[in-house]
């Protein structure tokens, strides 16, 4: 399994971070499964500190993170012939790969985070 991949927007003092497997916390009070929320889509999760210095998902006060997670990628293998007895194809989903994932992170130097 890879590393998540960090990118730091700005200088000075980030929020906190962990992987445990595929999940990752955000600080004390967030908590992502990469994989649950991965789609067929490019996800992304916009962690902000409101008003009062909590952590929340979406717009705040100010942003704290960015995770984004890529679409799902899939094998095409070979499948039994259908009843005609054409050739089939079978779409298999490829493991998840923390290593795809991108945490973007911002100062947090100018702002109240209520840990």
């Amino acid at each position: 399994m890879g590393k998540i991949e960090v990118i730091e927007k700005n200088a000075g003092k980030k929020i906190s971070y962990e992987m445990d497997g595929n999940t990752l916390w955000i600080g004390d009070a967030i908590a992502m499964k990469l994989q649950r929320l991965q789609t067929d889509d490019v996800v992304k999760k916009d962690i902000c500190a409101d008003k009062d210095g909590n952590l929340v998902f979406g717009l705040g006060e100010n942003y704290v993170a960015q995770v984004e997670i890529p679409p799902r990628e899939y094998d095409y293998i070979a499948g039994e012939p259908d009843g005609d007895g054409k050739p089939t194809t079978e779409k298999v989903q490829k493991s998840f790969d923390v290593s795809r994932c991108t945490l973007t992170l911002w100062s947090i130097e100018e702002v109240y985070i209520n840990e």
